[in-house]
């Protein structure tokens, strides 16, 4: 019986996840409805798309819906989901995440843990629990119809390409990426400043870049732009500063505001508590920034994968920490964050209170995973929600991975694999 498992366990896999991707989809009929009506972030990326091939003002506020905030170049590519009628469109998204995307990022984890070296005994649990400890940020993604996942897809396989050293197709890749939804451009960033000294990777950004740039530029003219740049600073600001006391923001900002005026959750915040958070947030930022610029020049340095490995994932947890807003649905990112974490963990680690700390990390990412009014109560929701607990573990997982890269010798010696 063992045996035949072991023989087919392939086919198991794919079985288990394609049962997986039906019960999402059933279980999210109920509420997936009201995410593709005119107030759905839904409905912005695909009348974005509508106006870009209708010649529309991309930026001009649709009564009853979301503004659309995201650069030119993305409404170019989101004509793809305006070729068919609103719900149609929206159906063939999700079904999309499930079947293309979800199992693309899946292989795409898979072939960068092949690239350090690391044989399937050793990546195989690990990359399964990033996967299931994630699945509820997917699945807040699926249900709302967010580009999120998209966009973590195209940035992991530039990701892979740079583990393939393949840095011209990794900086297109991600470039594109970051024309998209602007995050990205810090983990494009450092995969040209790791390649400095390549003049082909700064033609090969910098050429992808001008290109999404032009696009909209020669389609729509310089109006597009003045009208985003206007836009984006008048209009997104505002937005970004109402959504600082929600439950659902996790950013670095939102988080001091919390911590500083818990009173003021899903309410109004006053200008002298917005400059006080202010200011502690740029102190922190600052000392973020500092031990962030020192860790990327140990991996440059160092020049192996396995301290690149976790160079991402401190980049990743940084770039939620800076943004504004970082909804709940923006920590699809965990898919790759996590994964750091479970290839220590499954090492023996030689500091007995290192092990208890790996495990409490992965004990805290599995209520975070798992955790919602309906699952873990109102109690334990309104407690990690209200102490933030999702932002408080971005930075001691960014710290974390900073001191292994700072102290680690198997990281110094390209190594993840030895046990003591």
């Amino acid at each position: 019986m063992i045996s035949t498992i072991k023989k087919h366990r392939k086919k198991i896999y794919y079985s288990l996840l394609v049962v997986i991707g039906i019960a999402m989809i059933f279980f999210s009929i109920n509420k997936t409805e009201k995410n593709i009506d005119i107030g759905s972030d839904y409905f912005v990326f695909w009348k974005a798309g509508v106006d870009f091939f209708e010649g529309n003002d991309l930026y001009d506020p649709i009564e009853g819906a979301r503004d659309y905030i995201y650069p030119p170049f993305a409404a170019f590519l989101f004509q793809i989901l305006a070729i068919f009628p609103l719900k149609v469109s929206a159906n063939i998204f999700l079904l999309s995440n499930v079947f293309v995307l979800l199992p693309l990022a899946i292989i795409i984890l898979i072939r960068i843990c092949k690239t350090l070296n690391l044989s399937e005994d050793q990546y195989k649990i690990p990359v399964i629990l990033t996967v299931v400890f994630s699945l509820k940020y997917f699945w807040n993604n699926l249900i709302t119809y967010q580009v999120n996942f998209l966009l973590l897809t195209i940035t992991l396989l530039g990701i892979y390409y740079f583990f393939k050293n393949k840095p011209v197709a990794s900086v297109i890749i991600l470039a594109i990426a970051a024309s998209i939804k602007i995050i990205p451009v810090v983990i494009l960033g450092f995969v040209v400043v790791y390649h400095w000294k390549k003049i082909k990777v700064w033609i090969a950004a910098s050429g992808t870049v001008l290109l999404c740039f032009l696009i909209p530029f020669l389609i729509k003219g310089w109006q597009v732009y003045v009208n985003y740049y206007e836009f984006f600073l008048k209009k997104a600001q505002n937005q970004a500063a109402e959504g600082l006391i929600s439950y659902t923001n996790h950013s670095l900002m939102a988080f001091i505001v919390k911590l500083i005026a818990p009173e003021t959750i899903n309410k109004s915040v006053g200008s002298e508590i917005m400059e006080q958070a202010a200011f502690y947030r740029n102190i922190i930022l600052l000392g973020l920034i500092i031990l962030i610029s020192a860790v990327i020049i140990i991996s440059i340095r160092r020049k192996n994968n396995i301290t690149n490995l976790f160079v991402f994932a401190i980049l990743f947890c940084f770039t939620h920490l800076v943004s504004t807003i970082t909804w709940t649905a923006h920590l699809v990112t965990f898919m790759y964050i996590l994964l750091p974490l479970f290839l220590t963990q499954r090492e023996f680690v030689r500091l007995k209170w290192e092990k208890i700390f790996i495990y409490l990390l992965i004990i805290i990412a599995f209520f975070l995973g798992i955790e919602g009014s309906d699952t873990t109560g109102k109690l334990l929701y309104n407690v990690l929600r209200t102490y933030d607990i999702f932002t408080l573990y971005l930075i001691v997982v960014l710290l974390y991975y900073s001191g292994k890269i700072f102290f680690s010798k198997d990281l110094k010696q390209n190594r993840l694999s030895r046990v003591y």
